[in-house]
């Protein structure tokens, strides 16, 4: 290998195109640099000027005798402020050529913390600089190259570079489609890129995208709205003459730069580009089905599992109902709850368009509960009904029964994506495909833990009919160790054998990082109380039960506690599942003495739901994963035996001691984790994370946030939460809620009130006059606007006065 030095200096003002090559960074660079403001216009800008100098720097020089897994390139600019190591395509086999990976960020003496304006400040002081090159040997060079990003512009924002597999699946036109992986194979990728996709093929009709979490819903609203913000970036530099290609292959070019797609007609890039921007902005909706509702039907208030067992029970009225439901005590108060919400309000008899009856009910739960249980959920579901309607409530099930009844009034779309479609139930399902021609599906059932007992095969039928229907599987598992996925893999075992071959995919493709990975089981009743000696924090416990969640805490004041439903879509490096198994140890029992059908043992069978949460709890843990048990569940001790190392309770703390004292969460890694909370809705959760920094002014700053997505965010009342924020100071927090309730004007307010200019502002910011009474600069600001206006006004009045005058005396002088 020969050594080199090259030096390539950098315009930033100038962006540089090629149809030949990609620029992207690995996960582990991704983590390294996500604090970073513009760290990605910064690679980019370095990326584009080395390509453009490619055969300059291996000129005369082997492509050969730099593919080894150790060898890489060193780049750091000329006065040693930042350095990183990369890689080239041709060092792989199956990346182009010139493509150009960044995997390791050297920040030897270089502090990074939350929006770290180094890289920015550095930018704005040096439009062009100079970085050397050279090639270099690294042994983290062999780190995991298989879930790469492409390089943004945007902070906080990362479009992961899609598979083969995953481009076909967008690609599909004209059919419905059901996208089935496992956990961390890049569902959600897909539902954002397919957006991208109907939008570049200018599709007609208007697209709906609707999850079942806000947060997510709103996270992927903000990813369009960057990645429209890029694409509106681009117009103004190529219009300006800044933008430069490398070659005549302009449209694969701007595809690799802008992630967009061109089809045979397109032939003027610039009016494609801004098609894309105007479908985007005027033909996608981004609604839960609570915010459909309220937009055809009429405003209410929607009910949840908390309100069910924070409201509901606590506050019974019916006595009979109070006195059935000490029949259901071997039930937790979660499990009710689902029961009512996924089957007696979720099923639906489409022929005779009606909900399901008590008789149906029981014989739709045979396998699950004997009949009495049976008779006492579905009164206790009539009873809670009674309630809603009492209070003016709803739920998502009885609002999408009340929009099937009237879906003349329901806006109609051409397609609907469903993001996490294991999350809604029959009913919501069947809702979708009534307001849309064509639906595109995304979802994982072994992941189904909320209360919707969702089935692919209730899908596959809702939506084959007279129609074409794809199914396609994501395997790749990005997110867990080899080891852990070999666990799931053996877990998957467990379910054929118990419940007989079903409609869904569970068997996933483990990628090898060569991380060390630790899996033990403990079968101990004492574990509780020794942990509980212990002064360790950096890990995550599971458990099953907001019950025992609360039991837990009285004896673990500082740890992390998160029940199964609050540890879904989350990952924690550390986790150990407390008791899983043994909280539902008669339901165990029980399948072991009943014959169960398994031709009928669907998704929806309530002992998959009891398997499902050792699959999620287990597909959490992405490095080190311990399981705990009080009890022995016969079902699972061969595979706990083969899969685990078998310890005690205290060689197990003993094992969890040596991991996670090597760990310490830093402020950033606590605001990361509030962020995560906040977006799944769990404002306890979040409080409780914000408690643990240390420094007041942040620690306050978090819990205002929290407080605001609390009592606004999630009820979609962006704009008022876009103003509490701006009245607290926090601006950026402030203009993502406007992106989000579309008041582009009040981000130019208060752009102009940050620079004292009104000159980006129109007569109709004085429509948000009564929204900022808590702001005079604000409502001052907006007056100024208005007399400015006037004055305008009056000048052009003027202007237009001494023409007419000087018309009419030209007239009369001839």
């Amino acid at each position: 290998m020969d050594s080199f030095l090259e030096k390539i200096d950098v315009d930033t003002k100038k962006t540089i195109l090629s149809s030949s090559s990609l620029f992207l960074k690995t996960e582990t660079f991704l983590s390294q640099t996500k604090y970073f403001l513009d760290i990605d216009f910064f690679l980019s800008k370095i990326a584009e000027h080395i390509n453009q100098n490619f055969d300059k720097i291996f000129l005369k020089k082997n492509l050969k005798d730099y593919i080894n897994s150790s060898v890489c390139f060193k780049v750091e600019t000329t006065d040693k402020s930042f350095k990183f190591l990369i890689k080239f395509g041709f060092q792989f086999e199956r990346y182009n050529r010139n493509d150009i990976i960044f995997f390791k960020f050297l920040h030897e003496n270089i502090e990074v913390r939350q929006n770290d304006t180094k890289i920015k400040n550095y930018l704005q002081k040096n439009n062009k600089f100079s970085v050397w090159i050279t090639p270099t040997i690294d042994s983290s060079a062999q780190v995991n190259f298989k879930k790469l990003y492409r390089l943004t512009n945007s902070y906080g924002i990362n479009f992961p570079l899609l598979t083969d597999e995953q481009m076909k699946l967008i690609a599909k036109e004209n059919e419905n489609v059901i996208v089935q992986g496992v956990a961390g194979s890049g569902k959600t990728n897909v539902c954002v890129e397919k957006l991208v996709w109907l939008a570049s093929k200018n599709y007609g009709g208007k697209i709906l995208y609707t999850t079942f979490s806000r947060g997510l819903l709103n996270d992927t609203k903000l990813k369009i709205e960057a990645f429209k913000t890029n694409l509106k970036n681009f117009v103004e530099n190529y219009n300006s003459r800044n933008v430069e290609f490398l070659d005549d292959d302009r449209k694969t070019a701007v595809e690799n730069y802008l992630g967009i797609f061109f089809f045979v007609n397109d032939n003027d890039i610039l009016k494609k580009i801004e098609r894309i921007i105007l479908f985007l902005e005027n033909n996608v909706d981004y609604y839960l089905i609570e915010d459909l509702y309220i937009k055809n039907m009429q405003q209410k208030n929607f009910a949840d599992e908390q309100f069910f067992v924070r409201n509901y029970l606590p506050n019974l009225k019916n006595h009979q109902i109070t006195k059935h439901l000490q029949k259901l005590k071997n039930l937790s108060n979660e499990i009710i709850y689902k029961e009512i919400f996924g089957a007696v309000f979720g099923f639906y008899n489409e022929n005779s368009k009606r909900r399901i009856t008590k008789d149906e009910y029981i014989k739709l739960r045979k396998n699950s509960f004997d009949k009495t249980e049976c008779e006492i959920i579905y009164d206790i579901a009539l009873d809670y009904e009674n309630y809603l309607s009492e209070i003016n409530y709803t739920n998502n099930n009885l609002a999408s029964f009340e929009m099937i009844e009237n879906c003349v009034k329901t806006q109609k779309y051409s397609v609907v994506i469903a993001d996490e479609v294991q999350d809604f139930s029959q009913i919501n399902l069947l809702l979708f495909k009534k307001i849309s021609l064509k639906m595109f599906c995304a979802g994982d059932a072994l992941q189904m833990i909320n209360p919707s007992y969702f089935s692919f095969r209730n899908l596959k039928n809702l939506l084959f009919e007279k129609d074409i229907i794809s199914v396609a599987e994501l395997k790749n598992n990005y997110r867990n160790t080899l080891k852990i996925q070999h666990i799931v893999d053996g877990l998957e075992d467990i379910n054929i054998k118990t419940f007989g071959t079903h409609n869904f995919i569970s068997s996933g493709k483990g990628i090898d990082t060569g991380t060390t990975t630790t899996a033990v089981y403990c079968n101990s009743s004492n574990f509780k109380n020794l942990i509980a000696k212990s002064k360790y924090e950096n890990f995550t416990i599971v458990v099953s039960s907001l019950e025992e969640k609360t039991n837990l805490r009285q004896i673990l004041k500082n740890q992390e506690i998160l029940t199964i439903s609050e540890i879904k879509g989350l990952e924690r490096d550390t986790v150990l599942l407390y008791n899983l198994l043994s909280d539902n140890n008669q339901k165990w029992q029980q399948l072991n003495s009943i014959i169960l059908n398994k031709k009928e043992a669907d998704e929806n069978s309530v002992y998959r739901y009891y398997f499902n949460i050792l699959y999620v709890g287990i597909t959490r843990a992405k490095q080190n994963l311990f399981v705990v048990e009080d009890k022995t569940i016969s079902l699972f001790k061969t595979f706990f035996e083969k899969y685990f190392d078998s310890l005690n309770a205290e060689s197990t703390i003993n094992a969890v001691s040596k991991i996670i004292s090597k760990v310490e969460y830093t402020q950033d890694e606590y605001i990361e984790r509030i962020k995560e909370f906040i977006k799944h809705g769990q404002y306890d959760n979040a409080k409780f994370a914000a408690n643990k920094i240390t420094d007041d002014l942040i620690r306050n700053n978090e819990l205002t946030k929290i407080k605001i997505h609390q009592d606004y965010v999630q009820f979609g009342k962006y704009r008022e939460a876009g103003i509490k924020f701006w009245e607290k100071g926090l601006i950026d927090d402030a203009k993502n809620q406007f992106v989000l309730s579309d008041d582009k004007i009040l981000i130019n307010l208060i752009d102009a009130l940050s620079q004292k200019n009104q000159g980006n502002l129109s007569y109709e910011i004085v429509k948000y006059f009564n929204d900022v009474k808590n702001s005079p600069i604000a409502r001052q600001f907006i007056i100024d606007t208005l007399k400015r206006d006037f004055e305008n006004l009056k000048n052009e009045n003027k202007t237009i006065h001494e023409k007419i005058k000087n018309i009419r005396s030209d007239k009369n002088g001839k």
